[in-house]
């Protein structure tokens, strides 16, 4: 690719400098991701109501379906997302009717009695045998939440997650404010990959978005798409 001013002296490519005239950088396409974080966009606004529903599976299936992939490939894997979590809401919502006074229902959802059904569901991301189990298990319990959104999560966990691990969001759609979260994370050393799940003008936004930043864009329109995800593709 064409130079850019930062890049490494090592890394530049001077065949191609002389020959072009202009200079030139070496880019190396890595064999496997070493790792990656799924990202996991459930916010209920992101999704149209049309097909809501079935695409909010189809995205929790995707995540369930990587994680599964780079845990076979022996890579670490976790995932972070603003879904919120049923068994977290269960409990609050029972705390709250056991409450007797209004001062005890705002003590259960204030200080040390915050409910975490708004917190971020994190997998920290590690290599273990049972990953992609505990993912899924999660997965089992999301539900959409109205939290934050899916630029916000990054923005408010990034620094918690790995760097050597890939950033992979699986979204229904890729705003303008996602796409420079994303490109900021690339330059901080994060690589990425997007999974647009069952949107066929958001997919070439998205791809028109990304472009830019090289990171590349997949789009996930039915499961039998997942079989030709490999390692060697994503989170470069």
């Amino acid at each position: 690719r064409e130079y850019i001013a930062g890049d490494p002296l090592n890394r530049i490519h001077w065949k191609a400098s002389a020959r072009t005239g202009e200079l030139h950088t070496k880019t190396v396409d890595p064999a496997a991701v070493m790792g990656a974080t799924l990202v996991l966009d459930l916010h209920a606004d992101s999704y149209v109501p049309e097909k809501a529903e079935s695409r909010q599976e189809l995205a929790v299936t995707t995540t369930a379906s990587i994680a599964y992939l780079l845990q076979m490939s022996g890579e670490q894997v976790g995932m972070l997302t603003n879904a919120r979590d049923a068994a977290e809401v269960a409990r609050w919502e029972v705390g709250a009717q056991q409450s007797l006074t209004r001062g005890d229902a705002d003590e259960s959802v204030v200080g040390e009695g915050v409910s975490t059904r708004l917190s971020p569901l994190l997998v920290p991301t590690r290599r273990s045998p049972v990953q992609a189990l505990q993912i899924a298990e999660s997965l089992a319990r999301v539900l959409p939440g109205d939290s934050l959104t899916v630029e916000d999560l990054l923005l408010a966990e990034h620094q918690k997650l790995p760097r050597h691990a890939a950033i992979l969001p699986v979204v229904p759609i890729v705003t303008e404010r996602l796409a420079m979260v994303l490109a900021e994370m690339k330059l901080n050393g994060f690589a990425s990959s997007v999974f647009v799940v069952d949107n066929e003008a958001g997919y070439r936004e998205a791809a028109s978005l990304l472009a830019p930043h090289n990171i590349n864009v997949f789009h996930i329109r039915h499961e039998r798409d997942l079989h030709e995800i490999s390692p060697a593709r994503i989170g470069q």
